[in-house]
């Protein structure tokens, strides 16, 4: 597509070894680390004993960088486990390590449902969208705009906090004959970057 990122990502899961090496390996090349943080496991989400460390760990170093806490939040409980834990983690990591930007991240197509997960202005530096997307649905080309859902999380938020596509994916591989459709996979994403620098300035 022609773009070059200033914005690296890396998933690590809660209570495993920082990855110092990537993220100075980031900063060498100028790139800004965004880590997605997510639970330890499925079955035990929310263990508090690993946040103060990893509250250390993250700002050891004090480099810049972006966290996604838990992103899509529907599938780790009730919205209140949810929001209590989010918030004593980032009260640890405003103690821990004042160089994290905390992102709360959702998919573009939950954005409603997501609204009673929001743990509060307070607790939140930026809005993360994440959006994926296929060429093919069932061998049939698919027309879906992807903007009609993310229009909703952008317009309501736009005034309050500063906001990013935090993730994105457009599936160049189809079902459609088991396909590569990477030409047609680069048009769509050159076309949403397009479409995001000229339709939503925030």
């Amino acid at each position: 597509t022609g773009i070059s990122h200033g914005i690296y990502i890396r998933n690590m899961k809660l209570g495993t070894t920082f990855p110092i090496d990537w993220v100075l390996e980031c900063t060498s090349q100028m790139k800004t680390p965004n880590i997605i943080l997510q639970p330890p496991t499925r079955d035990l989400p929310y263990q508090e004993l690993l946040l103060e460390e990893a509250a250390k760990e993250f700002g050891r170093y004090f480099i810049p960088m972006f966290v996604q806490f838990y992103p899509n939040p529907q599938q780790y409980g009730s919205p209140e486990e949810y929001k209590e834990f989010f918030i004593k983690a980032r009260n640890l990591f405003k103690d821990y390590a004042p160089n994290v930007a905390f992102i709360w991240s959702i998919n573009a197509e939950n954005g409603k449902d997501c609204l009673l997960y929001y743990p509060g202005d307070e607790m939140v530096d930026w809005i993360g969208i994440n959006v994926y997307d296929l060429i093919y649905v069932n061998d049939i080309k698919n027309n879906k705009n992807i903007f009609e859902d993310l229009d909703f999380i952008y317009y309501l938020f736009q005034g309050k906090k500063p906001m990013m596509i935090s993730q994105l994916g457009i599936s160049h591989y189809s079902n459609k004959d088991h396909g590569y459709y990477i030409d047609e996979a680069a048009d769509k994403i050159t076309s949403f970057y397009n479409s995001i620098k000229n339709s939503y300035p925030q």
